[in-house]
C-alpha cells in the first residue's frame, strides 16, 4: 500500500510540472510574438500625412513589419491591395517599381531635305545650300551624319542615308544594321561584336529595327524606334561607348 501511494503522488507531481512547463512555454512564445509586433509598431513614420482608412491600413501594415522580411507577407499583400483600392496609390511600405528606361532623345526629319548631326544633336533643316551643310547645294556634308529618304517599295520603312565623305580622309563611316532588334535591346556591350560595313549608301530602317552608326568623328550611335507621319520620319538616337 505504501509503495502504491508514493508512486501515485510522484506521477501526480510530474504531470503538474509538465503542465506548468507547457503553460510557461506558451507564455514565452506569446510574449516573443507580441514583442515582435510591438517593435514593428514603433515606427509609423511612413504613415505620416495619411488620414482615415488609408492611415488605418498603413498603421496595421507597420505593426506587421510590412516592407521588410516578415512572416506576415500574406496579410501585408492583402493590406496593400486594400490600400490601393482606397487611395489608388502604391502603399508606402512597398518598393516603387522602377520606371522604364526612356528611349533616348528623338529627332524628326523631313524626307530628303533635313540632315542631322548626332554628336551635337543639331538638326540641319532644308540642308542643301544651308550653312549647317557647309553651303553645299548638291551633297549632304559634315558635320551632318545622316539624312532620311522615303522607301517607295516599303512605305512602312524608311531609308537611312549616312554621310560618307569625312573631312578627314583617315576616318571612315561604318554601318551595322540590326534588323528585328528593338532599340531598347541594343547597348554598348554589343559594340565589339557588331559587323560595321563601310561605303554603305543606304540602310533600310523599320519600326522594330536598329541601326548602329560609326560617324566621321568616331562616335557610335544607335538609331531606331522609327515612325513615319506624312513626309516626316521620327527616330530615337543614343550614343554608345566602348
Amino acid at each position: 500500500m505504501g509503495s502504491a501511494t508514493v508512486t501515485t503522488v510522484s506521477t501526480s507531481r510530474t504531470a503538474t510540472m509538465l503542465r506548468s512547463l507547457l503553460v510557461l512555454a506558451f507564455a514565452f512564445a506569446w510574449m516573443a510574438a507580441s514583442a515582435d509586433v510591438h517593435a514593428a509598431k514603433k515606427d509609423t513614420s511612413l504613415c505620416d500625412g495619411l488620414t482615415g482608412a488609408a492611415k488605418g491600413l498603413c498603421t496595421a501594415a507597420a505593426a506587421l513589419g510590412c516592407g521588410e522580411a516578415t512572416k506576415h507577407q500574406k496579410q501585408c499583400d492583402a493590406l496593400g491591395d486594400k490600400f490601393e483600392a482606397v487611395t489608388g496609390q502604391l502603399p508606402p511600405w512597398e518598393e516603387p517599381v522602377d520606371p522604364p528606361v526612356p528611349p533616348g532623345p528623338t529627332v524628326t526629319l523631313v524626307f530628303d531635305s533635313d540632315a542631322f548631326d548626332l554628336e551635337t544633336g543639331t538638326l540641319c533643316e532644308d540642308a542643301l545650300g544651308a550653312d549647317c551643310n557647309q553651303g553645299d547645294t548638291e551633297f549632304f556634308r559634315q558635320p551632318n551624319d545622316f539624312w532620311m529618304s522615303f522607301d517607295v517599295g516599303q512605305p512602312t520603312e524608311a531609308i537611312l542615308v549616312p554621310v560618307l565623305v569625312c573631312n578627314s580622309p583617315v576616318f571612315t563611316v561604318g554601318v551595322a544594321v540590326l534588323a528585328g532588334t528593338p532599340f531598347a535591346n541594343v547597348d554598348s556591350s554589343m559594340l565589339g561584336s557588331l559587323d560595321f560595313q563601310e561605303n554603305v549608301l543606304e540602310a533600310p530602317l523599320g519600326a522594330g529595327d536598329t541601326i548602329v552608326l560609326r560617324t566621321c568623328d568616331l562616335g557610335y550611335f544607335k538609331i531606331g524606334n522609327m515612325s513615319i507621319a506624312s513626309d516626316q520620319v521620327t527616330v530615337a538616337y543614343e550614343e554608345l561607348h566602348f
